[in-house]
């Protein structure tokens, strides 16, 4: 896409999430996707959540009697608060890894409303989440950020104050221009920078959703014959990066809202799916003979 376009094609982006997320709650047919899996699992974070409640507030309660309340604060409390947002959140991603198929029944849902045929053909393709390629990246990256959080703890007794900016910066090197530039100057005040921080958390979680989300066609991709397709990486070319980036930018803030939030993986897989013949290039596995 021309640089000129990359606003245009940011703003249909988030179009298509917010057209694709009402349509996933509103359709029958798409909601019947996800309601029963969905539901199991509020209802088993609403019931673990009451639980840790049932445990902590009578511990907090005690030993206010014997503790500072500040303390009282900024530990039981503080864990019964994450533990509230946390839970939810710990279960869903338990799910993604272990019962992957939940999210592609979602996933397929969306993308059969468009093409039923094709979603079909793509589902029948043996699916490879983990590979080779897979481990290397997720070490590599691990790799990176202890190294260079052990270089920023080594230089900060020199640089002091400057480390928080530097860290900063880094974290936000490759953010488009339109973001980085109003995001760091809100991080140099102090009155703005909870603000740039959560939006700079917002956009490094779409980053990871906008491949994420579309993981159940990135993982067919490896299974199909050297032959007959582009590399697996080919899934994103002639389609528009800030569009997609504009899809997960909305579902990255549907997934912060508190308890709910995880849950709404649902939604957005069924979304993705809806509009993945725009945002992902699928003509590998429309060349496939059925």
């Amino acid at each position: 896409m021309a640089a000129q376009r990359w606003p245009e094609q940011f703003a249909l982006g988030i179009s298509a999430a917010v057209t694709g997320c009402v349509r996933a709650l509103t359709e029958p047919v798409l909601r019947a996707a996800f309601i029963k899996s969905a539901v199991q699992l509020l209802l088993w974070s609403l019931g673990l959540i009451a639980l840790v409640h049932l445990v902590v507030l009578p511990l907090e309660w005690t030993l206010s009697w014997l503790l500072p309340q500040a303390w009282i604060d900024a530990s039981l409390r503080a864990l019964r608060l994450a533990l509230t947002s946390g839970i939810p959140f710990m279960l869903v991603t338990t799910c993604r890894y272990v019962q992957v198929e939940l999210f592609e029944t979602a996933f397929f849902a969306g993308l059969a409303q468009r093409d039923a045929a094709l979603a079909a053909k793509i589902r029948s393709r043996e699916a490879i989440y983990w590979d080779w390629e897979y481990v290397r990246h997720a070490a590599v990256v691990a790799g990176q950020q202890l190294l260079f959080g052990l270089v920023f703890v080594l230089i900060s007794p020199v640089f002091g104050a400057l480390i928080p900016l530097a860290r900063f910066g880094y974290k936000i090197r490759r953010m488009e221009r339109l973001f980085w530039v109003p995001i760091f100057l809100g991080f140099c005040l102090p009155s703005t920078r909870p603000m740039s921080l959560r939006a700079v958390q917002t956009w490094v979680n779409a980053r990871e959703l906008s491949r994420e989300l579309y993981d159940p066609v990135i993982a067919r991709l490896k299974s199909v014959d050297a032959g007959q397709q582009a590399p697996s990486s080919a899934w994103h070319t002639h389609r528009s990066d800030a569009a997609r980036l504009g899809f997960s930018m909305v579902a990255s803030a549907l997934l912060q809202v508190p308890v709910v939030g995880p849950l709404t993986w649902f939604v957005v897989f069924v979304a993705a799916g809806l509009h993945a013949p725009e945002l992902v290039n699928l003509s590998a596995f429309k060349l496939l003979q059925d």
